[in-house]
């Protein structure tokens, strides 16, 4: 087989009929393949990222056979061999009425079957498929029998809705797997996406829709690159399961363009690429597959940024983990602390803000981080604290294994402190000191760690510190704070 530089092509056979591969293999850096399969007739076709897919080659199986596939360099497209299908707005018909069926970019050889009178639209000197819902347009991907194992899905499809003004009450189908299994889709009243939370948009306005969903169900949809809806409820997906039983074949359908029933739910306006995946792409296959997308049909895909959030415990911060805001964008992050506690502190890029509850990026430009962490407020006694932040360990232990006593960080307020305080490059060390504290604490030297002396007269805070510098004449010392917690 004839692939790119290097090998790693990705080999499919699959008996004819059949909804998934029954074999697949890898050729190695030559370019070579082998595969040992029963006798029968099977569709066999190669992809790798980067290149065309092969158009699918049949064969009867039967003794030894060669057969070769040609990859030519082509489009930037992940994970080809976990399409479930791809279509490209530049193979249909260039003539007028969509009268021939769409022919399917994957599996190669296949052909989407039309219904009503979708036509051709071509915007930018590109192919569309023009989807109207008034004549019920739209196309059939095929009928299932068996089930079709899945690792979640990635749906991706490049529109231009176009505003009707009728179908208000209704959800419109871009894409709908075996009815209500799985549904893109956008209101043709308003843009309203499939669930009805937070959709946006603009009438004409060449769109590139994803969805990514997980196998655990949860799912985030994007437009040109930016999440505008996501849900957060489990209901496993991990399988395409078509209901066939007369009077609801209509179950066992993947559509493009309306669903497959009584055409209530068409979708109006244009269609370009369409890409369904039997898996969850990841962020970055994502990104790939609309670079591609949008390079193809002029699409201009904002900047991003990453603002990485966190909090520790007893506490949150919403929104919270990676977080991609558009370049010049204000978010907002609300930090808030779990019952009997409060922020202790919020550090952005590293830097402390202060106990602040609300904090907001302005025009956001570059990557940047923000952490909060909290403290116990139930009371001001070291058994109060310890019951809030240290799982009610004694003063001596260290519950976050951080290296710092619980009494010490119990004296210096913290939860969650990374580092021992230690002497700076003037012989000083610098302790914060809790305003809700109470007991008694010592600062202490030793020339051998074995035997310690207060140090005389003792320190006093000032300005929420405790602050010691190491006088000169004592030589090298070892430097600790006791704490005494009442």
């Amino acid at each position: 087989m004839a692939a790119a530089p290097g090998g790693g092509a990705t080999v499919s056979v699959k008996l004819t009929g059949a909804s998934l591969p029954s074999q697949q293999t890898t050729t190695d850096s030559s370019g070579n393949y082998t595969m040992t399969v029963p006798e029968g007739v099977y569709y066999l076709c190669a992809s790798q990222t980067g290149y065309l897919i092969s158009a699918d080659s049949v064969s009867n199986a039967s003794g030894n056979q060669t057969i070769n596939f040609t990859l030519t360099a082509g489009r930037n497209i992940p994970q080809m061999d976990q399409l479930l299908f791809a279509m490209y707005g530049t193979s249909l018909s260039a003539n007028g009425a969509t009268t021939n069926p769409w022919p399917l970019e994957h599996p190669k050889g296949r052909t989407a079957s039309i219904i009503g009178t979708p036509t051709l639209a071509t915007v930018d000197s590109l192919q569309w498929e023009s989807n109207r819902y008034a004549s019920g347009d739209g196309y059939t991907i095929g009928q299932y029998s068996a089930v079709i194992p899945v690792t979640g899905l990635t749906a991706t499809a490049v529109i231009q809705p176009q505003g009707d003004g009728v179908n208000g009450g209704n959800w419109t189908s871009i894409i709908d797997v075996m009815y209500s299994r799985f549904i893109l889709g956008i209101r043709g009243t308003d843009g309203v996406l499939r669930v009805n939370r937070n959709g946006a948009w603009t009438n004409g306005q060449k769109t590139i829709l994803t969805a990514v969903v997980q196998p655990d169900g949860t799912y985030v949809v994007y437009a040109n690159g930016v999440q505008v809806l996501a849900n957060t409820t489990p209901s496993p997906f991990t399988a395409f399961i078509p209901i066939q039983n007369g009077a609801q074949d209509w179950r066992s359908y993947v559509n493009l363009g309306r669903n497959n029933g009584d055409g209530w739910a068409t979708f109006n306006g244009n269609i370009g690429d369409v890409f369904v995946y039997k898996t969850a792409l990841t962020p970055s296959e994502r990104k790939q597959l609309e670079a591609d997308v949008a390079s193809k049909f002029g699409i201009t895909l904002p900047v991003l940024h990453t603002i990485t959030a966190s909090a520790g415990p007893n506490g949150s911060i919403s929104p919270n983990g990676a977080v991609e805001v558009v370049e010049g964008q204000d978010p907002t992050f609300t930090i808030t602390p779990a019952a009997n506690h409060a922020v202790q502190d919020v550090l952005v890029d590293d830097v402390s803000v202060g106990a602040v509850t609300s904090y907001t990026f302005y025009g956001v430009t570059a990557a940047h981080t923000i952490a909060a962490s909290f403290i116990g407020t139930g009371g001001n006694s070291y058994a109060d604290w310890a019951a809030a932040n240290a799982p009610g360990q004694s003063p001596g232990e260290d519950y976050n294994n951080d290296g710092v006593d619980n009494g010490v960080a119990y004296f210096m307020g913290a939860t969650g402190i990374a580092t021992n305080p230690g002497l700076d490059g003037t012989n000083t060390v610098t302790w914060p000191v809790s305003a809700t504290f109470s007991g008694d604490y010592e600062v202490q030297t030793s020339p051998d760690l074995g035997t310690w002396t207060n140090y005389t007269p003792k320190p006093a805070p000032s300005g929420g510190n405790l602050t010691f510098t190491l006088p000169s004449n004592l030589g090298k010392q070892f430097v600790r704070l006791l704490v005494i917690p009442n």
